[in-house]
């Protein structure tokens, strides 16, 4: 194997490596500890990114920078007395910014990064003969506190525009970015 490749791959398993233990610090040892480790990820892929000299070695590096750049966004927003619908809300928009400028700085199209309309009518049986079971099993796993305030129509459907926004968000990321890098 190339050299030069070895050392590649040694640096993305490093930081994957770096990643899960800012995860392991964050939850077990010290919240304080693992967002230090992860900001300390995201600034370090940021300088060694661009230090790369071929655009794809940069790409990569850039976007594993999204998996520090969401825990960081996440345990970053105060809390304050609002719904927790509208959370997302405040954690998504640094993450679609982060997106919409990566696809401006690489040249994606939005169709090579999955974003794309295709066999809706598989994907949306796909969806619900999977979506609705596990959704329920999740549910009934965790038993999460309510999203909305109050049922009551207008804010059932800000709530689904809100929750399809930010799937599509960690969608375009995980599987559109990260997975095709």
């Amino acid at each position: 194997m190339d050299r030069l490749k070895k050392i590649k791959i040694n640096f993305l398993w490093i930081y994957l490596l770096l990643i899960w233990v800012a995860e392991i610090a964050l939850v077990k040892i010290s919240f304080i500890l693992g967002a230090l480790l992860h900001i300390m990820i995201l600034f370090s892929l940021f300088l060694h990114g661009p230090f790369r000299h071929k655009t794809e070695e940069t790409k990569i590096y850039i976007a594993l920078s999204f998996v520090p750049l969401i825990r960081i966004i996440n345990i970053s927003i105060p809390i304050v007395p609002i719904s927790a619908v509208y959370w997302y809300i405040l954690v998504e928009i640094p993450g679609w910014l982060a997106v919409l400028a990566f696809i401006k700085i690489f040249g994606d199209r939005p169709a090579e990064l999955g974003l794309k309309a295709g066999r809706v009518p598989l994907q949306l049986t796909i969806g619900i003969i999977l979506g609705i079971p596990l959704g329920l099993l999740c549910y009934l796993t965790l038993l999460p506190e309510p999203l909305l305030p109050q049922m009551e129509i207008l804010h059932l459907i800000i709530a689904i525009i809100i929750v399809a926004a930010c799937a599509l968000l960690e969608e375009t990321i995980f599987r559109g970015i990260l997975f095709n890098q």
